[in-house]
């Protein structure tokens, strides 16, 4: 906007012998403009990058905030389990190294993964789907040989498929 009024304004010089620098004010006001507006919107998304700015808002920024609350919940959770059940202290410090491992790392994003991180985070959610995949057809096996049942294998079907939901496979 502002490039069009002092366009405007050097474009309203007199063209007459009283101002014979019109011309190079117009070129000048130009230039200015042209600085202003192709300059700094080209270096304005390297600036970005370079000092690290992101998103403040947005669905990504609130689902990653979202997780990470829960996961400090969980974590603070755990912190008050530890007391109240002293006898299960391997399993409170497994989900906790769990939730601490998940927390040190950034989630998915639809359109890959951005870093190290987040290709570390893919790269567990793999190796989940398949070793409980294995699972899952070593069940099914047993069951077309005749050691197992239907209902046994929907039972064990179930539990591998909760475990497959909570740990986000």
């Amino acid at each position: 906007m502002r490039g069009a009024v002092s366009l405007a304004a050097a474009l309203a010089l007199p063209i007459d012998v009283n101002f014979p620098q019109r011309d190079l004010v117009i070129f000048l006001t130009f230039c200015v403009i042209l600085a202003t507006l192709v300059g700094q919107g080209l270096t304005l998304p390297y600036l970005v990058r370079r000092m690290g700015v992101a998103a403040a808002t947005g669905p990504d920024t609130e689902e990653t905030h979202a997780r990470l609350a829960a996961v400090e919940a969980a974590l603070t959770r755990l912190t008050d389990l530890q007391d109240e059940y002293p006898g299960h202290r391997e399993l409170i410090d497994q989900l906790r190294s769990r939730y601490e491992h998940e927390a040190s790392h950034a989630w998915p994003h639809p359109e890959g993964p951005r870093d190290e991180s987040e290709q570390e985070l893919l790269d567990h959610l793999e190796i989940r789907t398949a070793v409980l995949d294995a699972e899952r057809e070593a069940v099914i096996r047993l069951r077309d040989d005749g050691i197992i049942g239907d209902e046994v294998l929907h039972r064990i079907e179930r539990d591998l498929d909760l475990e497959a939901l909570r740990s986000g496979v």
